[in-house]
């Protein structure tokens, strides 16, 4: 099965406890994320990502775990900040249903 989610952890820290209930979430809503935790700096993971057809790649550091939101990365590099776990899990749900082919979810760099 691909992988349609990878989620990027900036550093090693306590956004590690929540990113793990993140993941729980995302997995119990049915989408296949995988976690992204080596010690790279964030700009290479997401080139990484990139180059590995994740369709999309989600970021998650001190601003985030502050917020209670994820920064989420398309494929082709469009960026929204400030998206909530509910937000993003029914936007990824519903594209996934629809059988898109293109992912119209959220306005980049638009806070949500």
């Amino acid at each position: 099965m691909p992988q349609r989610v990878e989620e990027l952890r900036a550093g090693r820290s306590p956004i590690d406890d929540i990113s793990d209930e993140r993941l729980a979430a995302a997995n119990a809503a049915g989408l296949r994320v995988e976690v992204d935790s080596r010690t790279e700096s964030l700009n290479r993971k997401v080139r990484e990502a990139q180059l590995s057809q994740i369709p999309l790649t989600l970021t998650i550091g001190p601003k985030e775990k502050e917020g209670g939101t994820v920064a989420v990365r398309t494929l082709d590099g469009k960026i929204a900040y400030g998206v909530s776990q509910q937000r993003f899990v029914a936007a990824v749900r519903d594209h996934v249903l629809r059988r898109a082919l293109t992912f119209e979810g959220f306005d980049a760099g638009a806070p949500q």
